[in-house]
């Protein structure tokens, strides 16, 4: 069970990274051509209006595939076209997402769990 959840946790981990960088791409116009989670061969694909949305075998990691991060590949909603600023942008969005979902997670926790606080109540 605790393999079964550990994969689950993870799996989170990595979607909410993932979307971050996904998210802000979009902000900044850039074109995501493939959202995946997971590696390795496709189990279940929807393609969506510009963007293919896929889960993979091994919850290993995950993906964002851009349209235009190579310098080959320009022109409107390519990434290799944006500032530097945006750039940094979309590419700092996945560890502040990590940054924002442990905030979440930690205060769920303390909601339904509550805190204890030490209090030394004597001194001997």
């Amino acid at each position: 069970m605790y393999l079964v959840l550990s994969i689950f946790a993870f799996g989170l981990l990595v979607l909410g990274h993932e979307f971050g960088h996904f998210i802000v791409a979009r902000l900044n116009g850039v074109t995501v051509e493939e959202f995946s989670v997971g590696m390795g061969p496709r189990i279940f694909k929807k393609q969506g209006k510009n963007t293919l949305y896929s889960l993979k075998a091994l919850p290993i990691g995950g993906s964002v595939k851009m349209y235009g991060e190579t310098a080959d590949e320009e022109g409107e909603g390519s990434f290799f076209s944006k500032s530097p600023l945006r750039k940094i942008s979309i590419i700092a969005a996945g560890p502040i997402m990590n940054i924002i979902m442990a905030v979440l997670v930690l205060f769920v926790i303390v909601i339904f769990n509550g805190y204890s606080s030490n209090v030394i109540s004597e001194v001997i």
